[in-house]
């Protein structure tokens, strides 16, 4: 069966709507924190736009005494 590209993006673009796109990284949604700062990850579970792409994302913040 052949299913061409734009038949692609539409079904994914049904799938998911704009708002799954953005990640705030400043919300506390995937948050670990400990003595040398906090991690805040988008995962699948958390950011449905990386669903079936294989990927993940960590923001970094030092806390105020490892700077």
């Amino acid at each position: 069966m052949y299913v061409d590209d734009t038949l692609l993006v539409t079904s994914f673009l049904d799938i998911f709507r704009n708002f799954q796109f953005v990640f705030n990284f400043l919300s506390r949604a995937g948050e670990s924190s400990g003595s040398a700062g906090r991690t805040n990850s988008a995962t699948s579970a958390n950011f449905p736009a990386l669903i079936g792409n294989g990927i993940a994302m960590s923001q970094y913040t030092p806390s105020q005494d490892m700077q």
